[in-house]
């Protein structure tokens, strides 16, 4: 019986063109509904912008998504409790989705998928309801070291992503950068986030475009230094990933890259 609304659950899933999903949990009193949500577009030449902020928010689309699937299950289910949890909550997304047998573990500690690479979203859902869980798969990353060798901030080191040198977290850290930080973020060219690590992994070499639409849509590749108020920039950019830390980061990240491309340019006349 547990099998067969299991079955229903995921085939519902799918139907919403969420082909990567799968049940963690201890099989006793609780269960979660893992989902992953790819964004692959495609590298776009001359973007300052990690891949995953070309398109709107994430923490909105996706939880559009598991409210959808929420519904589903509460019509099986009306006395069940949920909660919903997309980068938040008291669990570890990656273990979770690694649990429930939809990737396994880079040397960058980003969850791979066989299909889409490391270039996914997760988000799941959390309930009383309990249903038979996946097993993990019995497989691991080549080892071949290319993310450890490329990071701009030699931030892996086994397995562990150093956050005070990744790029990435650099270019979402408040107030000045110090030389060293201001040098990798150089390294990085992005002015919010960093790609490096996963545009040099052999797994991620030929994975599908997402398929899924509103992650191919309002798609954004650049931002250029913002000039108006911060009212009017949350107004206008509430609904994209790279605006959270407010105007002031981005700009100061941009003023560093522009800087370092101006000088480059002039050494070079």
């Amino acid at each position: 019986m547990k099998n067969n609304y299991k079955n229903n659950i995921l085939q519902y899933v799918r139907s919403l063109g969420i082909t990567e999903v799968g049940v963690a949990g201890d099989g006793r009193t609780y269960s979660n509904i893992v989902c992953l949500f790819p964004y692959f577009v495609g590298k776009k030449e001359g973007s300052n912008l990690s891949m995953y902020a070309y398109g709107k928010d994430y923490h909105v689309l996706v939880e559009a998504y598991l409210v959808q699937i929420q519904a589903y299950i509460y019509k099986l289910f009306p006395k069940a409790s949920f909660s919903i949890h997309v980068d938040k909550g008291d669990g570890d997304d990656k273990a979770v989705a690694y649990s429930a047998g939809l990737g396994f573990f880079g040397k960058n500690s980003l969850l791979i998928n066989d299909t889409y690479g490391s270039y996914v979203f997760i988000g799941y859902i959390k309930t009383d309801i309990i249903l038979p869980p996946d097993a993990p798969l019995n497989k691991s990353c080549l080892n071949c070291g290319a993310c450890i060798s490329a990071c701009p901030g030699k931030a892996i080191k086994d397995g562990i992503v150093q956050t005070e040198l990744c790029a990435s977290a650099i270019s979402q850290k408040r107030g000045s950068l110090t030389d060293k930080e201001a040098e990798i973020l150089i390294k990085s060219g992005l002015a919010w986030g960093c790609d490096t690590c996963q545009l040099v992994c052999p797994h991620n070499k030929h994975v599908e475009t997402t398929p899924l639409s509103p992650f191919q849509k309002d798609l954004q590749y650049a931002i250029s230094p913002f000039v108006i108020s911060n009212r009017a920039f949350q107004a206008a950019y509430k609904d994209r990933a790279f605006s959270w830390r407010g105007k002031s980061v981005l700009n100061r990240n941009l003023e560093i890259i522009n800087m370092h491309t101006n000088a480059s340019a002039d050494h070079n006349k």
